[in-house]
């Protein structure tokens, strides 16, 4: 039997805030609905984050009517296939933070690192002055890290700033590399 459900998860930030997500919130719902693609999007100002499952085509429609809006055109998502729909309803939840930190005037698409590939990764891996912290919550660090990584030992992200200003407050000055499964 082949595969006939989509599955895609997302996050992205946005460069500057969404003025008016509630009415996104409206149209972005009216859209999987109709594109029968069920699951939960949430929305905030900075951003959105979701897994959503339907058929390609639905998932496709929804994907394309993300990347109209103001600064999506360049969403990534990861993508399976499934014999049915993992997912029960609709939602589409409106917070005030996409990844829940805690952090007052945080705009993580204009507050980051950069970006390594691969090969770039591996060179900081084996520099032994590079200070390798993964951020993960506890759950995810238990599966497996990569060897001299950091646990933060958080249950969840709003954690992590504690234990940024605990335990790295002296290694300001150290090159840092963080990782996370996004």
């Amino acid at each position: 039997m082949s595969e006939s459900v989509v599955i895609v998860a997302f996050y992205h930030f946005v460069v500057e805030p969404f003025t008016e997500p509630a009415k996104m919130k409206s149209t972005l719902l009216a859209c999987m609905r109709a594109a029968q693609v069920k699951g939960t999007i949430i929305l905030a100002s900075e951003g959105l984050n979701g897994t959503v499952a339907g058929p390609k085509k639905g998932i496709e429609h929804v994907i394309a009517h993300l990347r109209c809006w103001p600064y999506c055109e360049s969403l990534k998502w990861k993508s399976a296939t499934a014999r049915k729909n993992p997912f029960l309803r609709v939602k589409v939840k409106l917070k005030k933070e996409i990844v829940t930190m805690g952090v007052a005037g945080l705009v993580p698409a204009q507050q980051t690192g950069i970006a390594v590939n691969a090969k770039e990764w591996q060179r900081l891996l084996a520099d032994p002055d590079t200070l390798v912290v993964d951020t993960r919550n506890q759950y995810e660090t238990e599966i497996g890290t990569f060897e001299r990584a950091l646990d933060p030992e958080t249950d969840t992200f709003r954690a992590f700033p504690d234990f940024v200003n605990k335990r790295l407050a002296d290694a300001k000055q150290r090159k840092i590399a963080m990782f996370c499964t996004g």
